[in-house]
């Protein structure tokens, strides 16, 4: 069973490719140095029920207006 879902999760597209990981890593690097600030939003308090595609495009398209 544990196979069967992580060969399936392997067979789909990244959801996060290494150029936006090694991006992160180096701005986060820049708030420990103090030289950035870090703002972080999010739904923790939702349950995953609650998040389809709609909902992480609105979030996504919403978070992007405070780069």
């Amino acid at each position: 069973m544990l196979t069967d879902a992580e060969r399936q999760l392997a067979s789909f597209p990244p959801l996060v490719f290494a150029g936006e990981a090694r991006e992160l890593k180096s701005r986060l690097a820049a708030v420990a140095r103090g030289e950035a600030f870090l703002l972080q939003g999010g739904d923790c308090a939702e349950s995953f029920a609650e998040h389809g595609a709609d909902h992480v495009r609105d979030f996504s398209a919403f978070s992007c207006k405070w780069r």
